[in-house]
């Protein structure tokens, strides 16, 4: 009984420990950026206010303000439950992905999902860098490396964010792949893929 005890005396401890240790490094991180002194697009509106022609900012960038009373609900609710289903109970990590996320890395030795937020998802969009550098692989195997920006490097990082660094025919089965592979060599012989 005793041994019992002491096991469980221990155990809370150390997750009293963890638990405070992420709260004091949470909490030293300050507020999130809000994005102030971001310029918007520049807007070319009718009459009646509604958008006919939107231009980019000087960065090359989309940014379009919006409120939540003129954004569909739907559009909302469905981005809510795709991204973040537990976005109105957390306060902007939520603790049931992370020991989610944490255990599948146990179980499968290899991040399966990840646990990030959509207060986590602003808050890198919000502190992006402008230019990107992206090395890949063709599918000859022939590594290749290329730069891209504004909206192309913001879109590159969030999905390297996803997969961490891995390519998405990596996720797929060899059957799948090798399919996938013929397909792409068939459209570049007929000169449909550069």
């Amino acid at each position: 009984m005793r041994r019992w005890r002491v096991t469980l005396v221990a155990a809370s401890t150390a997750i009293a420990a963890v638990v405070s240790a992420c709260a004091y490094w949470l909490s030293s991180l300050g507020a999130a950026p809000l994005g102030e002194g971001l310029a918007f697009s520049t807007m070319v509106v009718d009459r009646d206010g509604k958008l006919l022609r939107p231009y980019t900012t000087p960065e090359g960038r989309w940014r379009l303000p919006a409120t939540r009373e003129n954004v569909d609900p739907r559009f909302l609710e469905l981005l809510l439950a795709y991204e973040d289903k537990r976005f109105r109970t957390h306060p902007g990590v939520d603790p049931l992905a992370l020991g989610r996320a944490f255990t599948q890395l146990i179980i499968h030795g290899r991040i399966v999902s990840g646990a990030s937020t959509i207060t986590m998802q602003v808050a890198r969009l919000l502190e992006r860098p402008e230019v990107v550098t992206v090395s890949a692989i063709d599918i000859d195997g022939k590594e290749f490396t290329f730069e891209v920006s504004g909206l192309a490097a913001r879109c590159v990082l969030h999905e390297t964010d996803h997969i961490n660094g891995k390519l998405f025919i990596e996720f797929l089965s060899p059957l799948k792949r090798d399919l996938l592979k013929r397909r792409i060599k068939k459209k570049v012989k007929l000169g449909e893929w550069e």
